[in-house]
């Protein structure tokens, strides 16, 4: 009984031992870029919008915090989601899609910050995405970044679509 017992408490030691706090981030920004769905779109391939000049304000957000690009440790996609601006629209329509930042400087440096491969059926009004978990502080310290939206369709695009593109990041001075 007395080995239960030590090693139930062992196990219990170990679990809080290894249990640390997590870094939050210094701060979010929120950025937004609306951009047109043509409503031709085929279902057979991959449909690639680029949003050019987008303004991350990254700099502009250190200085309310009093810091510097040097003190950035991480820049992290947060949360993204694609939605109407007009009409309410069925999103269904997409079976998958991706965002990648591109640098401007180096046209081949992209990096996948977005991405959902099936629509959630239970909220139709928007397309949430999943996060990459991927640093892209080199690509937003140049301050305007492009996107290259990636959509591939399960159906025909109802119409042309307005959609706008929100998304955030969290910016990290210390892990």
């Amino acid at each position: 009984m007395k080995k239960l017992i030590y090693i139930i408490a062992l196990g219990v030691i170990s679990i809080f031992s290894s249990c640390e706090e997590s870094a939050d981030p210094l701060f979010f920004v929120n950025v937004e870029r609306t951009f047109e769905i043509p409503g031709n779109l085929n279902t057979i391939e991959t449909h690639f919008f680029e949003l050019k000049n987008i303004p991350v304000l990254l700099e502009e957000n250190l200085a309310v915090f009093n810091r510097t690009e040097d003190d950035i440790v991480a820049v992290n996609p947060a949360d993204a989601q694609i939605s109407s601006v007009f009409n309410d629209i069925d999103w269904t329509f997409i079976q998958r899609i991706e965002i990648y930042a591109v640098s401007r400087v180096d046209n081949s440096n992209k990096v996948r910050m977005y991405y959902s491969n099936e629509p959630d059926f239970g909220n139709r009004s928007q397309i949430g995405m999943f996060n990459s978990f991927v640093d892209v502080q080199e690509i937003f310290k140049e301050g305007l970044i492009d996107l290259e939206v990636r959509i591939k369709t399960r159906t025909f695009v109802p119409g042309n679509i307005n959609a706008e593109l929100n998304f955030s990041y969290g910016v990290f001075d210390e892990i």
